[in-house]
C-alpha cells in the first residue's frame, strides 16, 4: 500500500521594503532553462526627491523558488526601476517603469556564462 507524501511546503519569499510608496515588484532569478536560481543577488538604486539626490540601495537574495519580493516602491522615481540580478559573474537587469507598472510579476534570465571582464591595459 503506498502511502501519499505530504506536500512540501513553498518556500516563504523574502520580502525587502524602500518604505518609499505603494507600488511591489516580485522577481523571479531563472537559468535560460527556466530553472529556478535560489540564492542570487537582486539590487535596486531608488532616486527620488528633488533632482533625484536622495538614493537608497536595496539589496535581497532569492529563496531556493528563485523568488525575491520588493515592496514600498515609489510610483513616481527619477526614471525607470532597474533590478540587478547576478549570481556567480552572471548578471542581467529588469528595468520597470512604476507609472505604468506599479504592481508586477518579472523573471530576470541570467546567462549560461560569466560576463567577460575588461582587461586592464597595461
Amino acid at each position: 500500500m503506498a502511502q501519499d507524501q505530504p506536500k512540501a511546503a513553498p518556500a516563504q519569499v523574502p520580502v525587502i521594503s524602500g518604505d518609499l510608496g505603494e507600488c511591489t515588484a516580485d522577481l523571479r532569478v531563472t537559468n535560460v532553462k527556466d530553472q529556478p536560481i535560489s540564492n542570487a543577488k537582486i539590487s535596486l538604486e531608488i532616486k527620488y526627491g528633488f533632482g533625484g539626490f536622495h538614493r537608497t540601495t536595496l539589496d535581497i537574495y532569492t529563496n531556493v523558488d528563485g523568488k525575491a519580493r520588493f515592496e514600498g516602491l515609489p510610483e513616481k522615481s527619477r526614471g525607470p526601476l532597474a533590478f540587478t540580478a547576478s549570481y556567480q559573474g552572471r548578471q542581467t537587469t529588469v528595468v520597470v517603469e512604476p507609472r505604468e507598472q506599479c504592481h508586477g510579476s518579472f523573471t530576470a534570465v541570467l546567462p549560461n556564462e560569466p560576463l567577460p571582464q575588461p582587461k586592464d591595459d597595461e
